[in-house]
């Protein structure tokens, strides 16, 4: 019989190895290597591709492949975005933070890394790769785990990069989701009121005249309210 330590050992130092293979290949080996992979691996029902993930997010931060990351991520992203828009295959009701294929999609979005305390910038996530989050949050129906990535992506290493974005999408998270059905994450909640209170701290005085930014702020305070905060209603009281 085998030793299921062992086996746990090297399935984790496959991932590792497949991790630095695909941000040391060429564009084009990438490319097949991925497609080939994307056909064969249960995305959302295999743990090992958030530690995938979750690798070649702290792989490139030690050897600088930036641009590599991206090739990779922006040929994962079609995937992510298909598994975004298919039926969930876990119907539990009580679990509070993110299963199966939200998972996944959380660790994509950057939410599962282990970001260093007090680390609000990196080159990783500068402020030209806002269009990539415009993307996924137009086109995914995962807005469940995008609350959860992107209200603490604005909180943590995100939060120099996309303090400006994160009010556009959060209104059209909302919009998805306009009778507010959803039943967030745990911490989604307190991420989003920590965002906000500095949003509208930051353009109080902007609100009367900028009726766009007005009208997204109320929006995204009016859904946060219904799902519970008490924050978010005195917030809406001071725009």
């Amino acid at each position: 019989m085998s030793d299921p330590v062992n086996h746990i050992g090297y399935t984790l130092n496959y991932v590792k190895w497949f991790a630095d293979v695909l941000l040391y290949c060429d564009d084009d080996d990438r490319k097949v290597i991925l497609g080939s992979f994307l056909e064969r691996a249960d995305i959302s029902g295999n743990d090992n591709i958030e530690h995938l993930l979750v690798l070649l997010i702290q792989e490139q931060e030690i050897y600088g492949k930036v641009d590599e990351f991206w090739s990779v991520w922006e040929l994962l992203k079609p995937k992510m975005i298909e598994l975004g828009n298919e039926r969930e295959r876990y119907y539990y009701s009580n679990h509070t933070g993110p299963v199966g294929r939200d998972r996944v999609i959380t660790a994509y979005l950057f939410a599962n890394s282990p970001w260093r305390k007090n680390v609000y910038r990196c080159e990783l996530l500068s402020e030209k790769r806002h269009a990539f989050f415009d993307d996924f949050v137009e086109k995914s129906g995962s807005v469940k785990a995008m609350f959860y990535a992107l209200a603490r992506l604005v909180n943590t290493v995100g939060k120099e990069a996309y303090k400006e974005c994160g009010i556009e999408w959060f209104y059209k998270l909302v919009l998805k989701d306009p009778e507010c059905k959803l039943t967030l994450y745990d911490n989604t909640l307190y991420y989003l009121e920590e965002y906000m209170g500095s949003l509208v701290a930051n353009h109080r005085t902007e609100f009367r005249m900028d009726a766009a930014l007005s009208k997204k702020t109320q929006t995204v305070l009016e859904y946060m309210v219904e799902q519970g905060s008490q924050i978010a209603f005195f917030l809406g009281e001071q725009i």
